[in-house]
């Protein structure tokens, strides 16, 4: 009796994980083509956006200057980054008649785009590492940043 149990347990198991890999399989292949493919940009805007978050905590921290506000931001940029990279796949891949050709008019859009989150990350980052301590960032690059006085000095809130 509790074999044949054992057996019909292993036999839905084995379905259970075959249905799934397929479901996956295909869930990976719409995201693909419908929803988003650039995989290797969006690792390296991650890793970006991770080290602008440690180091704006720590800058936060050192500066006594947490908050729940900048937890916040980070999940408001995640959500605009979100929808954003999803809107450039949309136009740069949609098919009209099962023709793509229309879709090169927007090949050009995404560029823009991706160089203007990367660049918004770094100049974060070069901010941040200036609060932690403004000899790690060149005076020259400092003083052009918002937060920094012509000395390049982190202007802190009084």
């Amino acid at each position: 009796m509790f074999s044949f149990l054992k057996q019909k347990i292993a036999t839905m198991h084995f379905l259970i994980l075959w249905a799934t890999s397929i479901s996956f399989v295909e869930l990976c292949q719409f995201i693909s083509k419908y929803i988003f493919d650039e995989w290797q940009f969006l690792i390296s805007l991650v890793i970006l956006m991770v080290a602008d978050t440690v180091l704006g905590f720590t800058a936060a921290w050192i500066h006594h200057e947490v908050s729940s506000k900048g937890v916040g931001m980070i999940f408001r940029k995640v959500f605009v980054y979100f929808w954003i990279l999803i809107t450039l796949h949309v136009m740069t891949y949609f098919i009209i008649h099962n023709e793509d050709a229309p879709t090169k008019i927007f090949a050009w859009v995404t560029m823009p785009f991706y160089v203007a989150m990367v660049l918004r990350e770094g100049i974060s980052i070069f901010e941040n590492a200036g609060k932690i301590d403004s000899k790690i960032i060149p005076t020259v690059i400092l003083k052009r940043l918002k937060k920094f006085d012509e000395k390049g000095e982190y202007i802190t809130k009084e």
